[in-house]
């Protein structure tokens, strides 16, 4: 619906194989374009997505609106050196593992706030910039994206997690 931004999730089965790099460049083309854009670091407990805009750690991050639940989505929205862009932060220095044994009813905030975020926030797109691997949440935010981009390199352990990560995601829409 012409409410909801565009989803953008970029993913893969390996970590190092240049998702965040893409999530930022990607995120800033768009902006430049002329459109708002909200990125997610959404690689919880190694969130590295914020260093891609030349920012240090923010004080601020998804673990603020997730798990302490100290901060709405709005206060965790920080703006990059890309105008037209904002960043949420992955809260790296969280345990998630409690967080994340709830399954996907715990992110429900935040689907919540992504859905209302056209008409709250003004954001025409967010990228998701998911963590390496096949955990839950982590298909999940990849199969509701509009657009999904599997980030691989061409090495035998990028290309063999990549197409773990694919036939995975492929089994969990059957």
């Amino acid at each position: 619906t012409p409410e909801v931004p565009t989803f953008i999730a970029v993913g893969g089965g390996k970590g190092g194989v240049a998702k965040s790099i893409v999530s930022a460049n990607i995120s800033a083309k768009l902006a430049q374009a002329g459109f708002r854009v909200i990125v997610i670091d959404l690689d919880l407990g190694c969130s590295n997505l914020h260093t891609h805009y030349g920012i240090s750690m923010p004080k601020v991050s998804l673990a603020d609106f997730l798990l302490t639940k100290t901060k709405s989505f709005n206060e965790i929205l920080i703006p990059t050196t890309v105008a037209g862009t904002r960043l949420i932060a992955g809260g790296r220095d969280y345990n998630w593992n409690e967080f994340l044994k709830g399954g996907a009813a715990n992110f429900k905030p935040l689907w919540d706030a992504m859905f209302r975020a056209k008409v709250d926030l003004g954001a025409d797109f967010i990228v998701l910039d998911l963590g390496a691997g096949t955990s839950e949440h982590t298909l999940d935010f990849f199969s509701a994206a509009h657009l999904g981009i599997t980030a691989v390199l061409p090495e035998p352990t990028s290309v063999e997690n990549a197409y773990v990560f694919a036939k995975t995601h492929l089994f969990n829409l059957i």
